[in-house]
């Protein structure tokens, strides 16, 4: 097959499919209506303190489950982390902005 003609065979098959027929695109309004129902979702990005980047925390020799339940159990010992580490600025008059897991 021409690998050219790939993503329009899949997007050919994707929208004659069944599953695409029955649930047809909604309305603006519909999609606002819905998405004004929903919860303001909150999180964040997660990489165990063992891992030095986002891909290191998959690799088969540093994935650590152990690791990863162990700090997942501890979230109240996190926000307390968090609140220290804001109290300490304020003393100073510092204002910071806080910015979890940025890699960008």
């Amino acid at each position: 097959m021409n690998a050219r003609l790939f993503p329009i065979i899949l997007l050919v098959a994707v929208t004659l499919s069944p599953a695409h027929a029955a649930h047809p695109r909604w309305s603006e309004q519909a999609a606002q209506d819905w998405y004004g129902k929903q919860p303001w979702l909150v999180g964040s990005n997660y990489i165990p303190a063992n891992a030095i980047n986002q891909l290191e925390m998959w690799q088969a020799d540093t994935f650590d489950p152990t690791r990863i339940e162990l700090e997942q159990q501890d979230s109240r010992a996190f926000i307390r982390g968090i609140d220290t580490f804001l109290i300490i600025p304020q003393r100073h008059h510092i204002r910071p902005l806080l910015v979890l897991f940025d890699s960008v």
